[in-house]
């Protein structure tokens, strides 16, 4: 059972960062683009910025961020690997 509930703690964490980072592409987008508002689909709390569903334009804007950062995180772990 403590595992299990490592393994719960590790996934919130983990959502919890992923959200933090999609927030800020969501208000960066908000304020390069003119929005009003945003509304957030699912917990239908306002999030920020205008009007249409810029779902897709998230993504993309998250994966031209955060892509970059995986790579780099990915990269260091690569050299770090001892050898067999």
């Amino acid at each position: 059972m403590e595992a299990q509930g490592e393994i719960q703690k590790q996934e919130l964490e983990m959502r919890s960062e992923i959200f933090k980072k999609i927030t800020a592409v969501i208000e960066k987008m908000g304020k390069s683009e003119a929005y009003d508002f945003v509304l957030e689909k699912n917990e239908g709390g306002v999030i920020f910025a205008k009007s249409g569903d810029i779902t897709d334009k998230v993504i993309e804007m998250y994966n031209k961020v955060y892509k970059k950062e995986e790579k780099s995180k990915e990269g260091k772990k690569e050299k770090s690997k001892p050898l067999s």
